[in-house]
């Protein structure tokens, strides 16, 4: 069955080119939003433009067109340049038993299911996973999560940033302040024992800086003249020339944070189809500029350092390889993104990086489009904001971060805390609360995080995360769990076919909530934004809980009637769970 939107596009249509003799592409149709009358909008405003007739006239006109030409329309009225149509309860009560019969979403069905890669987390290997590496992770995966639901195939990917000066200044300050250290000596977790001495490097280097600030060196000239510093930089060149004894200290302090960082998505619930590795692409793009440069598209100057020219497009020059041969970042994300395309099916390929490389994913996607790739149309930043503490920015090497495994913890003894409070939990086992505390305090993160749309910042004061009431998960967590005993109680035998001739106001807001699911997972999906879904997760929560504060469910005037809305009562916390799972976000059987 068609929902509102789809149902009665082509009845608008065909009333303009009756009426008209117009044919317009839009139509400018919408669900009516909830502070209104009414079931679906027409925007009429730009007709009266076109036709140069008064608004009032417009609408008269195509509501008593709409109104005789289809059985589903019971009323309809014209706020300002607003056609806001009511449907009758015999639309919404079919549409509903055809819902609760085939749960047929309506997504658009196509023969080709597009391929979308899309790439998230990528750490470097030098810290543990923080805040910001969660927002990065929970909002990939639930992007990949919209576009498996609409249809398309997904490969999920991440590449590590497992080599470069970042991981050698742990490697040093192990080297010179670690006394033998090893993980599991120190039953530290791995990546934050390399965290750990990332830190303590930084630390030492300052130091250091400070020393021959104070015998008269600039503060640039201290900072690469720093003992440390060089001590670093020569074991980056070690690394590059094959040096045993540092590839294998290499190995192995990677090692100890790829286990940590494998640990932490396992508690996290994010997971990846592919993991590539820097140390393994790095060289990748060099081809791509050598092709560039013998075509034109890019310049060499004196120095033998290769460059590309983007002032007419209103940037500015590009540094593709340095003097000495070496590639840059950009230089391997080009080998990258053409080495995918040659390797997978792709027709989408997403970048979830923060907003502070916005810059970067606009040239590189602007390079490939001069180098002739075609599919450079098909690349897409997904920007988002970064997460800033109420003390300030994060910094790693400074330890001024919110540790992702601290974090998951803190969660889920808060959800422990305020979840014995309720008392509710008396026929309990042990490991029953536990794994309750997680899916609460892990919901009400990942809820959060997500609820805000990715391309706004986020302040993170973790007080203020944990509040149970309002806009949270833990309250959609609680509405599924008082849906799912409600079923516990209801007579086994039920019926999905309906004889209510009228629906009261709680019922049909119900109705019209859950036909707008499919409307809200494309949007979210085709706009990157799962914030989209949680919106409507809340908003589904906030009408079952209006309806089932008002009227009785289990006790209604009659059996049919207790039957119908015992059946809305059940397919919303269907929907409820279906929606918080494409979020990575579990529903507790009960609370």
């Amino acid at each position: 069955m068609k929902n509102s939107i789809q149902y009665i596009t082509p009845i608008v249509q065909q009333a303009l080119t009756q009426l008209y003799e117009l044919q317009v592409s839009e139509q400018g149709i919408q669900y009516t939003r909830k502070e209104f009358q009414g079931d679906v909008t027409l925007v009429i405003f730009p007709l009266a433009k076109r036709l140069k007739k008064p608004l009032e006239q417009i609408g008269q006109e195509i509501g008593n067109y709409v109104q005789e030409n289809t059985q589903i329309v019971a009323s309809f009225h014209l706020v300002k340049g607003f056609l806001n149509f009511k449907w009758k309860d015999e639309y919404y009560i079919r549409l509903f038993e055809n819902m609760a019969q085939s749960g047929d979403f309506s997504f658009k069905k196509t023969t080709h299911r597009p391929v979308v890669m899309i790439e998230y987390a990528s750490p470097n290997t030098n810290k543990p996973l923080h805040l910001g590496h969660v927002r990065n992770s929970l909002l990939g995966c639930a992007v990949a999560m919209l576009f498996k639901a609409i249809g398309r195939k997904v490969i999920k990917i991440q590449v590590i940033n497992d080599r470069g000066i970042h991981i050698c200044k742990s490697m040093v300050a192990w080297e010179k302040f670690g006394q033998g250290q090893f993980q599991k000596s120190t039953r530290i977790k791995g990546d934050h024992l390399v965290g750990k001495y990332y830190v303590i490097f930084d630390k030492h280097w300052r130091e250091e800086v400070n020393e021959l600030c104070a015998q008269g060196y600039e503060r640039k000239q201290a900072e690469q003249e720093a003992p440390i510093m060089k001590a670093a930089q020569e074991m980056l060149r070690q690394w590059e020339d094959g040096h045993k004894p540092t590839i294998t200290l290499w190995k192995k302090m990677n090692q100890w944070v790829y286990d940590g960082f494998a640990e932490t998505y396992r508690r996290l619930g994010v997971n990846f189809d592919i993991v590539q590795y820097e140390s393994q692409t790095y060289l990748l793009g060099k081809d791509l500029v050598a092709e560039g440069l013998q075509k034109g598209i890019f310049y060499q100057k004196e120095d033998h350092s290769v460059w590309v020219d983007l002032s007419d497009e209103g940037l500015d020059e590009k540094l593709l390889l340095r003097a000495d041969g070496t590639s840059v970042y950009i230089t391997q994300d080009l080998g990258t993104a053409v080495e995918r395309f040659k390797k997978y099916p792709i027709d989408t390929l997403i970048y979830t990086v923060g907003k502070e490389q916005d810059y970067h994913f606009q040239v590189l996607f602007l390079i490939l489009k001069r180098l002739g790739y075609h599919w450079a149309e098909k690349l897409y930043h997904l920007s988002y904001g970064m997460v800033d503490l109420p003390s300030g920015k994060m910094k790693s090497r400074e330890g001024t971060v919110v540790d992702a495994d601290e974090l998951m913890e803190q969660m889920h003894c808060t959800a422990r805390e305020i979840t014995q409070e309720l008392g509710k939990l008396q026929d309990y086992s042990e490991a029953e609360k536990e794994e309750l505390f997680e899916m609460i305090g892990l919901g009400a993160l990942k809820y959060h995080l997500l609820k805000v749309d990715p391309k706004k910042r986020i302040l993170f004061d973790p007080l203020v995360s944990i509040d149970f009431k309002g806009h949270t998960g833990p309250y959609i967590q609680y509405t599924y769990a008082r849906i799912r005993s409600l079923e516990r109680k209801a007579p086994q035998s039920r019926s999905n076919h309906f004889y209510n001739t009228s629906l009261n106001v709680y019922e049909r807001a119900i109705i019209k909530t859950l036909e707008q699911y499919p409307f809200a997972v494309q949007n979210a999906a085709e706009s990157f934004n799962p914030a989209l879904v949680v919106n409507y997760v809340y908003e589904l929560a906030k009408t079952f809980n209006d309806f089932y504060q008002n009227i009785s469910v289990l006790n209604a005037e009659d059996t049919h009637q207790s039957n119908f809305r015992m059946s809305l009562s059940f397919f919303t916390g269907r929907i409820l769970k279906v929606g918080m799972e494409l979020l990575g976000i579990p529903m507790p059987e009960r609370m």
